[in-house]
């Protein structure tokens, strides 16, 4: 849960105003390159902004991956 945990508070800093779900999908890719699907490899993310105005996809994109 180590990588999840640093997922999640970069995105809750990074954006304040959202509701953030990040959800370790990594057992999803067992077998792939000798993968025991133990490990946190891959992750989904939900975000649901908590406000009415209009969503820049640019800058959450920004945001994610600052």
């Amino acid at each position: 849960m180590e990588r999840k945990k640093r997922i999640e508070k970069i995105l809750s800093f990074n954006l304040k105003k959202w509701t953030i779900q990040v959800i370790d999908i990594s057992h999803k890719h067992k077998g792939h390159n000798s993968f025991d699907g133990v490990n946190e490899t891959h992750f989904s993310l939900l975000l649901y902004p908590n406000f009415k105005d209009k969503v820049n996809k640019i800058e959450i994109h920004k945001k994610i991956n600052h």
